[in-house]
């Protein structure tokens, strides 16, 4: 084995995003066709002129021993080594992974329906942060292919692919030692058009129903808080459709707000139409009274659409500037580089097609 175990060891990560599938929001996992590798020196390869892969005994050979942590499960799984020198003869051992499956993500959904969200893909190591430390390769940076994704007209995927490290302890070892981590992460934004025009229209026009109860006479109550009823029983049914969307999450959507929010206009029409008889006002008293409620209510109504839509605008805007930053900047480290030359079987396709 290895006789340099002792001494730590940088390994260089790449990730590409082959094939992004279905994004399962309700579950919280995305389906990919992922390829990563790892690349690390290996001094004992420096004065080898011809190195044959075949006959290698790879087990004889220092291994990161790298794995997916957020792998729920695969139909594809290649894993394969080989040499490779750059051009100072300086010998690295590259090992390649081909996944094809479903992957883990936790969802942040406060913005939902105009949530944007990324997909990670987090390597892990076996060993201990003293032995081992997982860089982004700089000489191959980490990519994803914008022209094939499955779930394209629902999410709107970016160019950018962020990295970032992380460490973790893994629970039935001594927690004390903890393993490395490297997350490699692809955006995606959702497109809200099906939500806004199945939902949140929908749900506009059917709240401005609840001002035409004005039109009944105060007097009857009954038949005011009949209307009203039936329109917050419809608001009721799409609260639980959005529900259906979404997973069991402790905090609000944009859209539970927006929802509850209706929902809590109904509620004080309905409030106001059960005491308008009972405040024992003349009838001239109680008309005035009752035109000052439909003014008061559909003012707050008007109000919290116009702060709504100016709310979402301006949070979009901001958003979207972030994310064209990200990409310039994530183009920009691209073809600052100049690409390294590989050989025909080292392309991810060509190996395993």
């Amino acid at each position: 084995m290895d006789n340099q175990t002792n001494k730590k060891r940088e390994v260089y990560i790449r990730v590409v995003f082959l094939k992004l599938g279905e994004i399962d929001t309700l579950k919280e996992k995305y389906a990919a066709d992922v390829f990563f590798q790892a690349r690390w020196r290996e001094e004992r390869f420096d004065n080898k002129d011809e190195i044959e892969e075949d006959d290698i005994v790879w087990d004889e050979y220092w291994s990161p021993k790298l794995s997916i942590e957020n792998l729920l499960n695969s139909t594809l799984m290649d894993v394969w080594r080989l040499v490779e020198k750059d051009e100072n003869g300086h010998a690295y051992i590259t090992e390649k992974h081909r996944i094809n499956g479903t992957f883990a993500e936790s969802l942040e959904l406060n913005e939902f329906p105009f949530d944007t969200q990324d997909l990670t893909i987090k390597v892990i190591t076996e060993r201990s942060e003293a032995e081992v430390q997982l860089c982004a390769d700089k000489h191959e940076i980490s990519s994803v292919n914008n022209q094939s994704f499955v779930d394209e007209q629902e999410w709107r995927l970016h160019s950018a692919v962020m990295t970032w490290n992380v460490v973790t302890a893994k629970v039935y070892k001594n927690r004390r030692h903890k393993h490395p981590a490297l997350c490699s992460a692809c955006k995606v934004t959702r497109r809200p058009e099906f939500f806004i025009w199945n939902i949140l229209v929908v749900m506009m026009f059917i709240c401005s129903l609840a001002f035409a109860t004005f039109t009944v006479d105060y007097k009857l109550p009954q038949n005011r808080l009949q209307l009203t009823f039936i329109l917050l029983l419809t608001t009721v049914t799409f609260k639980f459709v959005v529900n259906q969307s979404l997973p069991k999450i402790s905090y609000l959507t944009y859209l539970d707000k927006y929802i509850l929010t209706s929902m809590t206009i109904l509620i004080s029409i309905c409030v106001w139409h059960a005491i308008v008889p009972k405040l024992g006002l003349d009838d001239e008293d109680s008309e005035e009274a009752d035109k000052i409620a439909l003014g008061v209510l559909g003012a707050i109504y008007l109000v919290f659409h116009i702060f709504f839509g100016f709310w979402i605008s301006c949070a979009s805007l901001k958003k979207r500037l972030n994310i064209l930053k990200e990409d310039a900047d994530y183009l920009a480290k691209i073809n600052g580089k100049s690409p390294k030359k590989v050989a025909p079987s080292d392309e991810p396709n060509q190996d395993l097609a």
